[in-house]
């Protein structure tokens, strides 16, 4: 034989042996999914695979006959689960391709052919190479295809298209939501679908901090006041930058004591202008509430503290909440100024059931001074503490931002679950009704007006994140008051905001039941008719960049409890599944409307989250009555562990999109459009920005000029969209993770349009750090 011969031989077994070690990668893990009552596939395609390496590497023709029929069951196998979606079916036809491509390619298929000629004396009758050649041309053009059709936008829905004017002249955005009702709405139109593709860079300042070992955050949206903006960085530093440059005026370091603080964050500060002032004080002033849970009252127009609030410009948050370790308590959100009064909640490390009270206090936004407190342990208690009093310990917390309706006099908080998240066998009964909920609370007073409940006895980590949307809505018995409520499990509640009924219908639903000893689960929850929840997963839905990973995480959702939404904690096996995740569908970023064109946009995420309960020394149950059982001082018996579920490369198990931007037409409560969200370029290798729709977190902004932005997905881009049908009309890149809310307003010196976002990257999304505020504008 000669030396050419012998070269060829050994490509040819050498391509066999990659084959056979393929073929069992593959099968003795399908034989494990098999025997968990999964797909069979992986099994069958390994022994195709080992087998048609095996006669490959012997110069056997056969080989290419056997593994034309694994290519062909493949192809068979991934079209009958997930149809011709491309992004589903590149997992399972990655490898298969790769490899038929190898087999038939001049290269390697010419260097074979000679092979078996010279060995067997034969020629292939039939050439298999010729028509598997032919079968990987047609699934790579239906997949280039299907990739095409799949980036086509869908049509415009044709109630929305029209643009509404706007009102230009020196919009600001006075609070956090823009107004007190939470709409994240502009009403400017002086950009618009036609020239939004000019945007450019108009300036970008740096706050000068560094990440820290504690999980960083920069979810800032700033404030417009006249032609001043103000934000605060994830340590609390407030600072003013003038609107038109971006330089800075000034800045106040409170020096907070964040050493112990695992989350630092701040969402944003409050404006307040008295309408009389007392000489020497400071009429217009910036109020911000710290991680070391202070609220600190500053001169807008300085920086330097108003020396008449509180004691010297401060107020102790702590006051009243007993034993406070530090880093237990912190407030993360603006605080809500509505009738001279600074409303604040708190967030509560999730670490025990002694963790501080989740009350909500209502101070005078000009004094300091405490005018009233509402406790969901306490709900009828609304008077102001006395000296050496405590709040009753035990009871959910509001760290989300609130929101307002002047008009009828009424505080909406978004409440969380009392701690410990994920158990809740101990949770005090009293308030326990206000967990996960929606609750309207008189503004002067605090008395108690209603309350909606979005999830029973929650011990998913479901709780009320985002503010509440206040808006008018037509319907068919006429206009009525609204409060829309986007809940991380995907349902968004429509609720009259006078009384807290549903106008869009919720009903009760049965879910899982299975609680672990000590606990108890809710036989039913509501379900609204308006809703971004996801189907329940299932095998099929596992994805992955190629047959291995997706192959592992088809294992592992095996192995985990699951039974759809609200499928119960447990101690057992690997834990349960958890659909939506903590991480939520709708989060704090939240939703934003447009009242006119009765539209809402929102940015729903899908990742799932594995959750296991881990059982500590258990001390003797006491009975209470009949089947109900308490743990002797408060004891907990599990701790929990969590995190999301990922396959071995940290891409998440179930399929993309994972990331969404949908509109919904609130007059027929339907979905319109949605569409993909974000790409993989700064998470994937080589910047690969494969458009599967990444995770966000930060909420979209609307404008009157038909536009919506959305800076918060984990590619580092500003963008923007067409209402009316979802298309990405523009992208702008930034330095570092968008994962904040952004906002516009027009300048009063050069009456230009900016559109501003923090750009400082998110930790535990893997986002780029970094520290700036970038702003966006039309040429000069």
């Amino acid at each position: 034989m000669t030396g050419r011969r012998v070269s060829d031989l050994v490509l040819w077994r050498v391509f066999g042996a990659m084959l056979v070690g393929l073929g069992l990668l593959l099968f003795v893990p399908g034989l494990q999914l098999a025997t968990l009552s999964g797909s069979v596939y992986y099994a069958l395609y390994g022994a195709l695979l080992f087998g048609s390496g095996c006669l490959i590497a012997r110069c056997h023709r056969a080989g290419v006959w056997l593994y034309m029929a694994s290519f062909i069951l493949t192809v068979a196998w991934a079209v009958a689960e997930v149809g011709c979606s491309v992004w589903l079916l590149l997992p399972r036809l990655d490898l298969p391709l790769a490899l038929t491509g190898l087999l038939v390619s001049v290269w390697i298929g010419r260097r074979m052919r000679r092979v078996v000629a010279t060995l067997s004396g034969l020629r292939f009758a039939t050439n298999p190479l010729r028509a598997l050649r032919g079968a990987a041309v047609m699934v790579l053009v239906v997949l280039v295809l299907g990739a095409i059709v799949a980036e086509v936008p869908r049509r415009a829905h044709a109630a929305l298209a029209h643009i509404l004017a706007g009102n230009d002249a020196g919009h600001e955005w006075r609070h956090y939501g823009n107004t007190l009702k939470g709409q994240r709405y502009a009403p400017i139109g002086q950009l618009h679908r036609d020239n939004v593709a000019e945007l450019q860079v108009a300036w970008t300042y740096h706050t000068g901090e560094k990440q820290g070992s504690a999980a960083t955050t920069f979810e800032a949206t700033p404030i417009k006041i006249r032609d001043t903006l103000y934000f605060c960085t994830p340590r609390n530093v407030v600072i003013a930058l003038d609107a038109e440059t971006g330089t800075e005026t000034w800045r106040h370091d409170p020096r907070a004591h964040l050493e112990h603080n695992y989350y630092l964050t701040c969402r944003g500060v409050s404006y307040h202008e008295a309408d009389i002032a007392a000489p020497g004080s400071c009429p217009r002033r910036i109020l911000t509430a710290t991680g070391d849970a202070r609220l600190i009252a500053l001169d807008a127009e300085t920086g330097e503290l108003c020396r008449d609030f509180g004691q010297f410009g401060t107020v102790d948050l702590t006051r009243g909440l007993g034993e406070v370790k530090p880093g237990h308590y912190a407030v993360t959100s603006a605080p809500t100024i509505v009738s001279g009064l600074a409303i604040v909640g708190g967030q509560i490390i999730d670490v025990s059931a002694h963790e501080p009270p989740g009350v909500v206090r209502a101070y005078d936004a000009t004094t300091g001074a405490l005018v009233w407190n509402w406790s969901p342990a306490d709900p009828n208690n609304t008077a102001p503490l006395e000296a050496g009093e405590t709040y009753p310990r035990g009871s959910p917390n509001a760290w989300a931002p609130a929101s307002a309706d002047e008009a009828l006099g009424l505080v909406y908080l978004a409440t969380s679950v009392e701690k410990p998240d994920s158990w809740g066998g101990t949770r005090n009964p009293t308030a326990e009704r206000f967990s996960s909920a929606i609750v309207a609370l008189e503004v002067t007073t605090g008395h108690l007006r209603w309350v909606y409940q979005t999830v029973h006895h929650d011990v998913w980590d479901m709780d009320q994140g985002a503010q509440p949307t206040l808006l008018d809505i037509k319907t068919d018995s006429g206009v009525r008051r609204a409060l829309i409520a986007a809940t991380k499990r995907g349902d968004i509640f429509v609720l009259d905001r006078e009384t807290g009924q549903p106008i869009v219908p919720a009903p009760e639903k049965p879910v899982p039941q299975g609680a672990p000893l000590g606990d108890w689960l809710s036989p039913t929850q509501p379900f609204s008719q308006l809703s971004f929840q996801p189907k329940p997963l299932s095998e099929r839905d596992m994805w992955g960049v190629s047959p291995f990973d997706q192959l592992w995480c088809r294992i592992q959702f095996r192995k985990y409890r699951y039974q759809g939404i609200f499928t119960a904690q447990t101690e057992q096996g690997q834990g349960s599944l958890i659909y939506p995740g903590h991480y939520g569908v709708l989060n704090w970023g939240g939703v934003t409307v447009d009242e006119a064109r009765q539209l809402l946009i929102a940015t729903p995420n899908y990742v799932g989250y594995w959750s296991r309960l881990i059982p500590k020394p258990r001390p003797k149950l006491a009975s209470v009555q009949g089947n109900e059982w308490q743990w002797p001082e408060q004891r907990l018996p599990y701790s929990v562990e969590f995190g999301a579920f990922l396959s071995p490369l940290g891409i998440p198990c179930n399929a993309p999109p994972w990331g969404e931007i949908a509109a919904i037409d609130l007059v027929s409560n339907q979905v319109i459009w949605r569409h993909a969200l974000g790409t993989t370029r700064d998470q994937a290798p080589l910047g690969l920005a494969l458009p599967l729709g990444v995770p966000s977190l930060g909420g979209p902004v609307l404008t009157a000029g038909g536009l919506a932005f959305m800076a918060g997905t984990v590619d580092d881009y500003l963008r923007a969209f067409d209402i009316f049908s979802g298309t990405e009309l523009w992208r702008g890149r930034l330095p570092a993770g968008g994962q904040a809310t952004p906002m516009t307003y027009v300048s009063e010196r050069s009456g230009r349009q900016f559109v501003i976002v923090a750009a400082g990257g998110h930790r535990g999304l893997g986002t780029t750090y970094g520290d700036s505020v970038v702003a966006f504008a039309l040429p000069d």
